[in-house]
């Protein structure tokens, strides 16, 4: 559910399945940016990149919207320092990762600044959807090669270079 004002939060609790347990988040202002890559077994990042989501997943369920989102280089962003250091924080070791984050897009008490990066998941596994795919586009690389490389030899030889962005848009069939 998506509640909007306070009269949306009033029924919410008049008509909610009293058997059924929810947990309540407040609204973080902003869109999603994933830092996403492969870590050797030492931790060192074989590859880094990141996507932009344009909406959120909510809305393209509850609204029945499109959906776009784009890649983008991390080298030199905030983004990169941040998901560097959530890659020592966690056991990534030998694995794909994928993490997300809120950038904001408004200050928001408690959380930060208008265009401040606040952590939303981490996930030890290959993004999903379309984005290993364009990983490889935007790298001009094989993900699950250098996934196999890291895997069978511990390290993987892949040249760092990034000529292309990559973006996804989808419609919605109604």
């Amino acid at each position: 559910y998506k509640l909007s004002n306070d009269d949306e939060l009033d029924y919410f609790f008049a008509t909610k399945d009293s058997h059924i347990h929810f947990i309540i988040e407040e609204m973080v202002p902003g869109h999603v940016e994933t830092f996403d890559g492969i870590t050797d077994k030492d931790k060192n990042i074989l590859i880094a990149t990141s996507h932009v989501m344009l909406n959120s997943i909510m809305d393209n369920v509850n609204e029945a919207s499109d959906t776009a989102f784009y890649s983008q280089p991390v080298e030199g962003l905030d983004l990169y320092d941040i998901g560097k250091k959530a890659v020592e924080a966690f056991d990534t070791r030998s694995r794909f990762f994928h993490f997300e984050f809120f950038r904001l897009s408004k200050d928001k008490e408690g959380l930060g600044k208008k265009g401040d990066l606040v952590g939303l998941e981490v996930n030890m596994r290959a993004p999903g959807a379309y984005i290993p795919d364009m990983m490889n586009y935007a790298n001009e690389i094989d993900v699950y090669s250098i996934y196999a490389d890291m895997v069978t030899k511990g390290y993987s030889e892949y040249d760092h270079h990034r000529p292309y962005h990559c973006v996804y848009c989808g419609r919605r069939d109604l």
